[in-house]
């Protein structure tokens, strides 16, 4: 479940970090609570302010979050590889 929440808190904090970097308004990630043991979490929101960004700027916002959380998600994809045994 940590590695979920990982990739999880990464992606989000890519959008919030690029919407500080060209200066649009954004909340901290909230993490949507579920009481379900196996998942612990139904995904992540940050609010923005669209309006104070222009095409381009929405375009980085929108793809810096999957790229962020695709760096993280692939070390972590190794590494549980690498641990877990496979059956033959």
């Amino acid at each position: 479940m940590a590695a979920v929440l990982a990739i999880l808190l990464t992606h989000e904090m890519g959008h919030f970090l690029v919407a500080l970097r060209y200066g649009v308004p954004a909340s901290l990630p909230f993490f949507i609570p579920v009481p379900v043991l196996p998942f612990g979490t139904m995904g992540a929101v940050i609010s923005l302010e669209g309006s104070a960004a222009n095409r381009r700027q929405m375009f980085d916002l929108g793809l810096i979050g999957p790229l962020a959380g695709l760096i993280v998600a692939i070390p972590i994809t190794i590494v549980a590889s690498s641990i877990c045994p496979t059956s033959r």
